[in-house]
């Protein structure tokens, strides 16, 4: 009898720390699985930063995103939401709506310091009457917001900031947008 109490203090120590060690540490790939809601908002100064030709004038523009993306154990993605271009002036506020999706393949890099999405291919449709019609007489425009859609092939690479089990933090490689995400 004196023998199996240390053997079941030691088996129960055992356990306890197997136990403690693997709901401690969740991998940094599992953490992304599920749906990851997203909103940002840029506005004429911080896009100009952006565009090879900024706007001057009495001109402005705003270009907003509510999207929310999911990231399957699969390493594949999908993703949906709306862009809005508002297009503003002195007298007019022009909101130009657009129901965006893509889907493609995930992968991490750089030891998990990096989100790699490779697009399958999406849409990019007007979400409205309005939109629609402002498209159809400004034809030059729908060219334009035409480079917004998802390329199949296309890669966008990310840095990840942070990242829990309620909100991530990413800056786009390219273009330095950060974004943070919400778990839903």
């Amino acid at each position: 009898m004196r023998k199996t109490k240390p053997l079941l203090y030691i088996l129960h120590l055992l356990i306890f720390s197997i136990l403690l060690t693997g709901c401690a540490h969740t991998p940094l790939k599992e953490m992304f699985y599920g749906s990851w809601d997203q909103s940002f908002s840029m506005y004429t100064d911080d896009l100009n930063a952006l565009l090879e030709t900024p706007m001057h004038g009495d001109v402005g523009l705003e270009v907003s995103l509510k999207a929310t993306q999911h990231y399957h154990n699969n390493g594949t993605y999908s993703g949906e939401g709306e862009f809005i271009f508002r297009i503003k002036s002195a007298n007019s506020d022009i909101p130009l709506r657009f129901f965006i999706k893509d889907t493609g393949k995930w992968s991490l890099h750089n030891n998990g310091s990096r989100l790699v999405e490779t697009s399958s291919g999406g849409s990019l449709t007007p979400a409205d009457t309005f939109t629609e019609q402002f498209l159809a007489f400004q034809p030059e425009l729908t060219a334009i917001f035409g480079s917004f859609k998802p390329i199949k092939g296309e890669k966008n690479t990310a840095n990840i900031l942070s990242i829990s089990s309620t909100e991530m933090e990413i800056q786009e490689e390219e273009s330095k947008i950060t974004l943070t995400m919400t778990r839903q």
